[in-house]
């Protein structure tokens, strides 16, 4: 059974890269309304059930596996669409979160979403708050590379757009590279067995 975890870092004395404000699991995920929005980055994911994310006129649904990251102070709020909405989130700021955010993934708010089979997403989150829990990063430089690793996930393991991951793509090319590096040198292969 899921409890109700919730971490609020202390204010760093040196300005990190990435710095994590909260980060949290609820096991009963209430209505928010953020009328100004949040101040910082805000990434919310459904761990179970089903929640919907209202950004202006648009609407994100947040099945499980999937997740949202929103931009500081842009206007929102999200409810639960199931009897039960379970959610992981973490707040964060730093001096490259801004650069970081729009190299990785591009234009905010971004709803992410990622295979059953493919859990790396969740696992670096629970990852993440058990550092938090432990209170053995006093400094924040170990949640900074752990929050750099969490975005790196939302771009290689995370799909937009129904679009297959970057790492399910690049599997995808290695199996025709290594066809390519055992066939190349056939000279009877022809245009056929290459698109094949």
């Amino acid at each position: 059974m899921l409890t109700t975890r919730r971490i609020v870092y202390p204010v760093q004395t040196e300005a990190l890269p990435l710095q994590t404000e909260t980060i949290g699991l609820n096991a009963e995920q209430e209505w928010i309304s953020r009328p100004k929005g949040y101040p910082l980055f805000h990434w919310l994911q459904t761990i179970e059930g089903e929640g919907e994310l209202l950004v202006g006129d648009t609407s994100y649904k947040l099945p499980e596996r999937a997740g949202i990251l929103l931009p500081p102070s842009v206007p929102h709020s999200y409810y639960a669409k199931s009897s039960a909405w379970k959610t992981y989130y973490v707040t964060f700021s730093g001096t490259l979160a801004p650069t970081l955010v729009s190299e990785l993934l591009g234009a905010l708010p971004g709803k992410i979403q990622w295979d059953a089979e493919d859990d790396a997403i969740r696992e670096q989150l629970e990852s993440m708050l058990a550092l938090a829990e432990s209170g053995a990063d006093a400094a924040g430089w170990k949640s900074s590379a752990e929050l750099y690793r969490f975005l790196t996930l939302l771009k290689t393991n995370g799909r937009r757009n129904h679009l297959p991951s970057l790492s399910r793509r690049l599997e995808r090319l290695q199996e025709l590279l290594d066809w390519l590096e055992t066939e190349y040198a056939d000279p009877g292969l022809g245009l056929a067995e290459m698109a094949g």
